[in-house]
């Protein structure tokens, strides 16, 4: 019997151990609402939170920053937005806009202004560039900005760091219709611009 009785110790400790799950919410108390379990959950940065600047941990699942105020729009796919007295530079995620000097590179600008007129955007932020700016998807009143910029003309799906590949319906439909920068016979992809401009 004595023998036994490790085993029998062993077994009842794992059976006490294994019925302990922990559930979303004691996930979410131990990580300040930034789970990570699975199937990731947002991070997320408002008006009534903190809005200091995120740390390389948080980029393990997204981070939202919602209320975001528009600063200033730099060009088609990057736009600083002010929130708790801090500028977050932000570069639309998966799309590459014209340059500034580049054909459909002012229109660009401005349809990008256009769609944040509210003043007001949500970022969802994935990354950050070796510029400092973080990389993010833009929603404001319902709108994905990124997809109607791509929709409208305004942008290329960005080949080299696309990931939701539904992006390509979007450029497809406005080529088709000759949107905004496919109006041109051959319209040069900004990063083959960028690349001729440095020769």
């Amino acid at each position: 019997m004595k023998s036994l009785l490790p085993l029998l110790i062993l077994i009842i400790s794992f059976d006490v151990s294994s019925a302990y799950r922990p559930t979303v919410q004691h996930w979410s108390q131990g990580y300040g609402g930034a789970l990570m379990m699975g199937e990731m959950y947002p991070f997320i940065i408002s008006d009534e939170s903190s809005a200091s600047s995120p740390n390389s941990d948080q980029f393990q699942q997204p981070l939202v920053i919602k209320g975001l105020q528009v600063e200033k729009v730099i060009d088609g796919d990057t736009v600083y937005g002010l929130l708790g007295g801090k500028t977050y530079k932000i570069r639309l995620a998966e799309i590459d806009a014209p340059e500034r000097d580049q054909p459909f590179g002012r229109q660009s600008k401005v349809f990008l202004r256009k769609l944040l007129e509210d003043g007001k955007f949500d970022a969802h932020i994935s990354s950050e560039d070796q510029y400092g700016r973080y990389i993010a998807k833009l929603y404001s009143n319902g709108i994905d900005i990124n997809r109607k910029m791509v929709s409208e003309g305004m942008a290329w799906v960005y080949d080299y760091y696309v990931i939701d590949k539904s992006f390509y319906l979007d450029q497809e439909d406005a080529q088709k219709l000759k949107k905004g920068i496919w109006s041109k016979r051959y319209p040069a992809p900004p990063w083959e611009w960028r690349k001729a401009r440095r020769r």
